[in-house]
C-alpha cells in the first residue's frame, strides 16, 4: 500500500488515541440473524443478553462516536477497537467470522471520510488462519490492524496457534492489539470488580509471556503486537522471568534480560497512577509506549497526555515533550504503513 508523503506529514501534526472502544449500532441489528452467537441485544434497555448469563448494561458512549478533544493544540485521531466481549470463541467458526465481518463493515461505514477516526478490526478467533484472512481484508479496506483477546477457548495464544496471524502482521506491517475479555479463574474474580481490576492485567501478562517464551518473535521478528493496559504486569515481572531463565532449565530460553522480553511489544499508557506509569515508562521507554484512553468506559483515562507528562517528569524526563513523542511519533511507528491515518490517500 503506497503512502503519500503529505499524508504522513499531516499525520505527524496529530495525537493518536490507540485505545478507544466502539460498537456500531447498525451491527447490533444483525445479532438476531446470527443465532449461534448466543447473544442478544435488548434495544429498549440498551443491554446485551447472553444465554444463561446476567444481562450486562453498557455505557451509552460505546454506541456513539466520541468527539475527539484537541490536545496541546493538536487534532486527535481515535483508533477505535471493538468491545472485546463481542469477539466470541464459543461459536462455530463460520458464524464467528461472519459476525466480525459485520462489525468491521459497520465500523468502516460509520467512520468513512472522517479524519478523526481509524480502527482496529475485530478478528475471528476460530483459527489463526481465519484471523489472518480478516486482517488482510480489513487492512485493505483502511483498518490500521486487528484485535484479538488474550486467550481462546481457555488456551494461551501460543497454544491456540498464532503463527498465521503474526505472519500476516509482519507482511502487512499491521499491528495486533491484544486486549483481555475472559479472565483466569473467573469464579474467584466475580466480586469486588476484580475481573477488571486485576483479572485483565493478569490476562495480558500471561498472553505476553506466552508469546515471548513460545519463540513467536524469533519466527516473526517484524510482527507488531500492542498490549492493553500497559502490558499488565509485564514490565514489573520481566526481571523475574529473566531470572527464571537462569534458574530453571525448561523455559526454552537461557540468560535473557528483562529488556529482551519487553522489546517485541508496544504498550499503551492505561495505568491509573502516574507513579506506576513512570515505572513502566522507565522500563519500556517512550519508543515502545503509545497513548491510549480506554474510553468510553469508566476505567478510562480522562486526560492521557497530562497523565503521561506527569509520569515522565517523575523519572527526570521532559513531560510535555515525552507525552507528544508517545502520542504521535511512537504511535506512527506502530501504525504506519498499514493504512492511511489522515485523509484517504493510500
Amino acid at each position: 500500500m503506497a503512502r503519500d508523503p503529505k499524508d504522513i506529514s499531516r499525520a505527524s501534526e496529530r495525537v493518536f488515541d490507540t485505545h478507544q472502544h466502539y460498537v456500531p449500532r447498525s451491527a447490533l441489528e444483525e445479532l438476531g440473524s446470527l443465532e449461534h452467537l448466543q447473544i442478544r441485544y435488548d434495544k429498549e434497555q440498551d443491554r446485551f443478553l447472553r444465554l444463561g448469563e446476567t444481562q450486562q448494561g453498557l455505557s451509552a458512549g460505546l454506541f456513539g462516536l466520541q468527539e475527539p478533544i484537541p490536545a496541546n493544540g493538536r487534532h486527535v485521531t481515535q483508533i477505535l477497537s471493538p468491545w472485546s466481549d463481542l469477539i466470541r470463541d464459543d461459536v462455530p467458526d463460520r458464524e464467528g467470522a461472519a459476525w466480525c465481518r459485520t462489525l468491521n463493515d459497520a465500523v468502516a461505514e460509520d467512520i468513512a471520510g472522517n479524519d478523526g477516526y481509524r480502527a482496529f478490526a475485530a478478528l475471528p478467533i476460530g483459527s489463526s488462519d481465519l484471523a489472518a484472512a480478516e486482517l488482510q481484508r480489513a487492512v485493505s479496506a483502511g483498518f490500521v490492524g486487528g484485535m484479538v483477546p488474550t486467550q481462546v477457548r481457555g488456551m494461551n495464544l501460543d497454544e491456540w496457534g498464532v503463527d498465521s496471524l503474526l505472519e500476516a502482521s509482519e507482511q502487512l506491517q499491521a499491528p495486533i492489539f491484544i486486549h483481555p475479555a475472559k479472565v483466569l479463574a473467573p469464579e474467584r474474580l466475580n466480586r469486588h470488580f476484580l475481573r477488571n481490576v486485576c483479572g485483565f492485567p493478569f490476562e495480558t501478562t500471561v498472553a505476553a509471556f506466552s508469546l515471548y517464551f513460545s519463540g513467536a518473535f524469533e519466527r516473526y521478528p517484524d510482527a507488531k503486537v500492542m498490549l492493553a493496559h500497559a502490558g499488565g504486569l509485564l514490565a514489573f515481572l520481566a526481571g523475574r522471568a529473566a531470572h527464571a531463565t537462569l534458574a530453571v532449565n525448561d523455559l526454552g530460553r537461557e540468560g535473557v534480560s528483562a529488556p529482551d522480553i519487553l522489546e517485541p511489544f508496544f504498550f499503551d499508557c492505561v495505568v491509573h497512577e502516574p507513579s506506576a506509569l513512570a515505572f513502566a515508562l522507565g522500563e519500556i521507554g517512550p519508543e515502545r509506549m503509545v497513548l491510549g484512553s480506554d474510553g468510553p468506559f469508566s476505567m478510562g483515562l480522562a486526560d492521557p497526555l497530562t497523565h503521561i507528562a506527569k509520569a515522565a517528569m517523575m523519572i527526570g524526563l521532559e513531560g510535555d515533550e515525552i507525552a507528544l513523542q508517545i502520542g504521535c511519533e511512537t504511535t506512527l511507528r506502530l501504525l504506519l504503513p498499514s493504512a492511511a491515518l489522515v485523509g484517504q490517500e493510500a
